[in-house]
């Protein structure tokens, strides 16, 4: 079983307060969504999450 972690990063701008605000461009997730789909992948799960940024300190993610 396969279960794929989507970037909620891509597209977020640094905020003053160190969080990541803006919308999220979600278009390379839902392409490699689509991808697997097409090919008939068995997928178990997706997760949407958030990544260490350059610091390795986790980001704030402000929807």
């Amino acid at each position: 079983q396969i279960v794929f972690g989507l970037n909620a990063l891509n597209g977020r701008v640094p905020m003053p307060d160190g969080s990541m605000g803006g919308p999220w461009d979600y278009t390379n997730a839902a392409s490699f969504i689509h991808y697997t789909v097409s090919k008939g992948y068995d997928i178990y799960g997706w997760e949407l999450g958030m990544y260490a940024d350059q610091r390795d300190l986790y980001t704030n993610i402000l929807f």
